[in-house]
């Protein structure tokens, strides 16, 4: 899941922590009506693929 969250601050500069996790949260909130493409990200365990 960290690729799709990763999208939503990647090459932004944040001032303020708040900034970020303001960024992640909206990130995370869009996250929850594609459940669907949650499910078909490959399962990894240590870096790898499952």
């Amino acid at each position: 899941m960290w690729p799709l969250t990763n999208e939503a601050v990647a090459n932004r500069l944040f001032e303020e922590i708040e900034e970020l996790e303001e960024a992640l949260v909206e990130r995370c909130v869009q996250l929850l009506d594609q459940a669907e493409t949650i499910r078909d990200l490959p399962a990894t365990t240590g870096g790898e693929a499952a």
